[in-house]
């Protein structure tokens, strides 16, 4: 029988494994999503109006769909905030958006994710002294979009 550090060293030498195996597509993916945010970042600083715009839409439509969310953060209620924002990001970004898709198309999800990643780049380039100010905690969140 198994113990539990046993399962789990399997698990993470099965990882590696895959890692190992698939690293020059790993690492392509990688500096093509990354490359993608940079050059979407660095194109909204010619075109800000474009920014300006996105950030407008996407106020106007969290505060119509997802008015719970809004009110919790207005509220100062930071945790409850971050647990409502993680559980959507994870249902709706990462499994409607991206997996199912993905199981219906091979490879579409690879198609969406970049979009997103160019969308994340576009919304979070630090255009204004305003919005640098305020990006600063959701930099990190540029590696996770």
């Amino acid at each position: 029988m198994w113990t539990v550090t046993e399962t789990v060293n399997v698990g993470r030498d099965s990882i590696r494994a895959i890692f190992k195996q698939y690293r020059r597509a790993y690492f392509a993916l990688n500096v093509t999503y990354y490359g993608l945010i940079m050059v979407a970042m660095l194109f909204v600083f010619t075109e800000p109006e474009l920014q300006r715009s996105l950030l407008e839409t996407i106020n106007v439509s969290y505060n119509q769909t997802l008015p719970l969310v809004v009110q919790a953060y207005e509220g100062g209620n930071f945790l409850f905030a971050a647990v409502l924002t993680f559980v959507i990001n994870f249902a709706l970004s990462s499994l409607v958006a991206i997996t199912l898709p993905n199981m219906v198309v091979p490879f579409w999800g690879v198609f969406i994710g970049l979009v997103r990643a160019m969308v994340g780049g576009l919304i979070l380039a630090p255009t204004q002294p305003v919005l640098a100010t305020a990006m600063i905690p959701h930099h990190s969140a540029v590696k996770i979009i």
